[in-house]
């Protein structure tokens, strides 16, 4: 879709009608469409064009038959020159994996692959916060308490079903709480998981994941704001982007040579913080150290520099020790589950 049309889309500029929505549709030789729209959307100019979004839909199972390539060759077969099309291939994927994927798991690569979670954070939670009807809210809220329920449910009587549970997606709001749940009764919990993954009687492999939360209980996972001379900038960035957003504020300040050449040599998550792309190993390119195709480059002076993405427990602390040496405008402070959903809701949490 051209970004023009992206763009008036997005502010409100461009408007959409005539919308028809079908699943399942039959496609002859291609095969069915899990889900396909169409309808016309008008620019600000005036002009419209027809527009197509095809969605297949994959929850447990993998792309057979090679379909995603035969429903874009049928698209093309039967689309006007002009015409915009979007193709999503949906899964459950968690998005911590989502985000690792090179490309697309589908063989058409014209594919956007996207999961659940997505759809709940950019397109669901937004569209409640805009809607005035009490009626669509209400739908809407009750789909995403669906996707938070585990979707597959164990049948012990069929050797084919996907053993283990998993949830789809929950809200932004559900997921402080949950976290502040969590960080609350850490302790109780803990001891449950260990008695579960203590106990013979249980499933193999449920006890193998209990026991993995144990061990994973003894790490902090508390997420931290950037704080730029003593105010919050930043809320809570992924922790791989915790050095990219230090260096962008940095940079927004303005930096002399000698700063920028201290702040690139810094080796606080165990890498050099900053790299050109011709400047990382290969053994930095595999694990994906530098972010490449995740994050986009930082410019200094018309040279551009990816950020180093290894940051969690103890590289952030050395970090904040380094930034209070060099750089004490920057602080990252740690944030807890429970102020966070306090923080959310408005109001304190008991």
């Amino acid at each position: 879709m051209p970004i023009s049309v992206f763009e008036e889309l997005t502010v409100g500029a461009a408007s959409v009608s005539e919308v028809k929505v079908e699943t399942e549709k039959p496609i002859g030789k291609y095969g069915r469409i899990d889900i396909y729209l169409t309808g016309i959307i008008r620019d600000s100019g005036g002009s419209s064009r027809n527009f197509n979004v095809l969605i297949e839909n994959k929850v447990d199972s993998r792309e057979h038959d090679s379909q995603t390539v035969k429903y874009y060759e049928w698209l093309k077969a039967n689309s006007l020159a002009g015409d915009l099309y979007l193709l999503v291939y949906l899964t459950p994927l968690p998005t911590v994996k989502l985000v690792e994927l090179e490309e697309a798991e589908c063989r058409c690569k014209d594919f956007l692959q996207i999961n659940y979670q997505y759809l709940v954070d950019y397109l669901i939670e937004p569209a409640i916060s805009l809607t005035e009807s009490d009626r669509s809210r209400a739908f809407m809220s009750d789909y995403i308490r669906a996707l938070s329920v585990p979707s597959v449910e164990r049948d012990a009587t069929r050797d084919n079903e996907k053993k283990g549970d998993f949830i789809m997606a929950i809200s932004e709001h559900e997921r402080r709480l949950l976290a502040a749940f969590w960080e609350k009764h850490r302790s109780l919990l803990v001891a449950a998981f260990y008695a579960f993954s203590s106990d013979p009687n249980q499933d193999e492999d449920a006890r193998k994941i209990a026991d993995r939360v144990v061990t994973l209980s003894t790490k902090d996972f508390s997420p931290y704001a950037v704080m730029f001379d003593g105010k919050e900038v930043v809320r809570c960035p992924k922790k791989t982007s915790v050095g990219r957003e230090v260096v962008r504020i940095l940079l927004q300040a303005g930096l002399s040579e000698g700063e920028f050449t201290t702040l690139r040599n810094d080796k606080s998550s165990g890498f050099l913080l900053l790299k050109k792309d011709v400047e990382i190993l290969d053994t930095e390119r595999k694990p994906n150290r530098y972010r490449l195709g995740h994050e986009e480059p930082l410019n200094y002076r018309g040279e551009q520099y990816y950020v180093s993405g290894n940051w969690g427990e103890p590289n952030i602390p050395r970090f904040n020790r380094f930034l209070a040496e060099h750089f004490p405008r920057v602080e990252l402070k740690r944030q807890s589950a429970e102020s966070l959903a306090a923080s959310d809701a408005g109001e304190p949490i008991d």
